[in-house]
């Protein structure tokens, strides 16, 4: 298994990972992934039940992305991978067409009353009157920190093929 690389295309980005294992394996990893992650295919190039036809798709994940949270649709294609003419595993592929993002408005709102909490401490020494507003700019800063901050991911196409990687190794295993 390598790990997953980027190419910026015209206005497309293409990730791709090469897994040690065989097509209907990783094709099920791809189908279990997508499930667990609320993904969704549409369009041409499905079976009956939505998925993967022909081993490739038009699929709409959802992604993370710090404070900010959307969706990524493409094509995710799955293909034989040749090293030097012989058959060396499968290369998963997914182009990025299209994403959208929004912005995790309660989260930063969360993050300027903890910026403000930051002013209070800051200037409270040219302002004494402001030390009684010490303790109430400490909670503000804690509920940042375990609200917002520690909770922070990332999630985009390159983490949905890890995991598909990760499922088709294991469905090779057991």
């Amino acid at each position: 298994m390598s790990h997953p690389s980027s190419a910026a295309g015209e206005h497309h980005a293409e990730h791709q990972l090469e897994v040690n294992s065989d097509t209907a394996t990783v094709v099920a990893a791809a189908r279990e992934v997508a499930s667990d992650w609320g993904a969704w295919w549409e369009g041409e190039g499905q079976d009956e039940g939505g998925d993967l036809g022909d081993n490739s798709g038009r699929l709409t994940i959802p992604i993370l992305a710090g404070l900010r949270y959307g969706q990524a649709s493409g094509q995710l294609s799955v293909e034989p991978a040749r090293a030097g003419g012989m058959p060396a595993g499968v290369r998963v592929r997914f182009t990025v067409e299209e994403e959208s993002y929004t912005l995790q408005k309660i989260s930063v709102a969360i993050l300027l009353c903890a910026a403000f909490g930051c002013l209070i401490v800051l200037f409270w020494p040219f302002f004494p009157a402001l030390a009684s507003l010490i303790p109430l700019s400490l909670v503000l800063g804690l509920a940042a920190w375990f609200l917002v901050i520690a909770k922070l991911s990332n999630s985009g196409p390159p983490e949905f093929l890890q995991e598909i990687a990760e499922r088709a190794s294991r469905g090779d295993d057991g």
